[in-house]
């Protein structure tokens, strides 16, 4: 499935990052992040507003980073916390979208990370992590040059939700 989603993803104008962006992510986002090169792109759309900007997503300790990198250089880090229990955090970036979630017309970004969402004290007979995944998202304006986080109350209503897919019909800004 996250294969597919890669190859859509590239078959609708975006490639893969540079090594460049990679390291630029590592550096700009915080909490010893690493940058996901599998899931970070340069989009292709000649005369849209959002060609040629690069989305590198990373994940740190306790939590997750969008690094987002415009044609000019410039770049904001958009940090967003995991989880807040002790020994939590994220693991991995599981997939990441493009899809015009809010029908402005500009692409928004999802993310779905994975990791330590939770710890049991008295789970006694196997593991006491609570293994999970958290959405991102994050819209654009009409000229692709902010990205704002959705708010909570969006993002809490995706209760159930597990795959991107789910994720574009359920969504409701």
């Amino acid at each position: 499935m996250l294969v597919q989603l890669v190859l859509l993803t590239l078959a609708h104008g975006a490639e893969p990052a540079s090594a460049e962006a990679l390291a630029l992510a590592a550096k700009e986002c915080p909490d010893n992040a690493r940058a996901i090169p599998e899931h970070a792109f340069t989009l292709q759309a000649p005369g849209k507003p959002w060609d040629k900007h690069t989305l590198v997503p990373a994940v740190g300790n306790t939590r997750a980073c969008l690094l987002h990198i415009r044609p000019d250089g410039k770049h904001v880090a958009y940090e967003a916390p995991f989880a807040t229990c002790m020994n939590c955090g994220p693991s991995e970036v599981q997939a990441i979208s493009f899809a015009d979630l809010d029908k402005n017309g500009t692409p928004d970004v999802s993310l779905v990370v994975a990791g330590t969402v939770g710890w049991d004290p008295q789970e006694l007979s196997g593991s006491r992590f609570i293994v999970g995944q958290r959405f991102y998202i994050w819209t654009s304006d009409a000229e692709f040059t902010v990205l704002e986080a959705a708010k909570q109350e969006a993002i809490d209503a995706l209760e159930g939700v597990k795959t991107l897919p789910e994720l574009h019909k359920k969504w409701r800004p």
